[in-house]
């Protein structure tokens, strides 16, 4: 984490993964290929916002690189990007701590597959998260 300013701090982070096969006796026509369902890169930002009055905010995006589907490396998904954002309100009662936020994950409502992959010579998709809003309580004592 990266302090901006006065209660305002930013993190980020990414991978670039280039794995192929190298070596596949059982199936030969494979080697060279990328491995499937493995994202090229990822990138994640997030941006952290807290007042001395209790008050608090984040932001988080993360950007998704393509990635095959299947050995042959004939099928590719494309890229996304997900964002999420959260406010609240923290107090201190001595050495407990109380917390209450709202928020929304996939603020964009980003049409997505958390995995895909190819089977039998059919695109398998199991979908990602849609936009949904949500409501936090915590109390550490």
């Amino acid at each position: 984490a990266y302090r901006i300013m006065n209660g305002l701090n930013i993190n980020l982070s990414g991978d670039y993964t280039r794995a192929k096969v190298k070596e596949n006796p059982a199936d030969p026509s494979i080697e060279g290929k990328y491995i499937d369902r493995i994202p090229e890169y990822k990138i994640a930002l997030g941006l952290d916002y807290s007042h001395e009055s209790g008050l608090f905010a984040s932001f988080y995006g993360k950007q998704t690189g393509p990635f095959y589907m299947d050995d042959a490396n004939e099928e590719e998904y494309d890229d996304y990007f997900v964002a999420d954002v959260r406010i609240g309100y923290k107090k201190k009662f001595g050495k407990s701590e109380a917390k209450l936020s709202v928020g929304c994950n996939n603020v964009f409502d980003k049409k997505y597959a958390a995995t895909a992959y190819t089977s039998y010579g059919k695109n398998k998709y199991y979908p990602g998260m849609p936009r949904y809003f949500f409501t936090e309580l915590s109390i550490k004592f």
